[in-house]
């Protein structure tokens, strides 16, 4: 865990705030495409922030970052949210997210292919079944096993944000 000194949230904040245009105390698909140009990411560009934008397939890098950060699933991102994605990338240097990005990229893709009902979770058991069966069935552990270890909130489906700390993408 990297350490980040109290003044050095008000310059996040501040930077946040750069991208909040509309000051909605947010920050928008389209806000969080600028600020990801803005740190020299490249990234295909979000015209604005329509909300079906975030199934567009042409925008699937922007879709995977901001998904892994709306941790409240609000297609939004407020600061706290923003801030505990700053302080990671602090931690571990922006030049390896820009390598991340492509993992992170297929892992929403794949996430996607399985969440049929397009509700933001695999879903126990009819989704996560299927993906057990196509993406882990030659492994040597139990549906149950693999369900208890990705559903680390215990709800009963599976997140993005918890398959992505259950494979260790951001770990690499």
């Amino acid at each position: 865990m990297s350490f980040v000194l109290p003044t050095e949230r008000n310059v996040v904040y501040s930077y946040f705030q750069k991208f909040d245009k509309d000051n909605s105390g947010h920050i928008n698909l389209k806000e969080l495409n600028d600020l990801l140009i803005d740190l020299g990411f490249k990234v295909e560009h979000v015209t604005n922030d329509n909300v079906k934008q975030w199934r567009d397939p042409k925008k699937k890098e922007v879709i995977a970052i901001a998904t892994l950060i709306d941790k409240d699933h609000s297609k939004s991102i407020c600061f706290d949210e923003f801030y505990s994605w700053w302080v990671k990338l602090s931690g571990d240097g922006f030049s390896k997210l820009a390598k991340r990005v492509k993992v992170l990229t297929n892992a929403f893709e794949a996430f996607q292919k399985f969440d049929t009902d397009k509700s933001g979770f695999l879903d126990f058991p009819e989704e996560f079944n299927k993906f057990y069966d196509e993406m882990l069935s030659d492994e040597n552990v139990s549906k149950e096993e693999v369900m208890k270890s990705l559903d680390r909130d215990g709800d009963g489906k599976i997140t993005f944000q918890e398959l992505v700390v259950s494979l260790g993408i951001l770990n690499n």
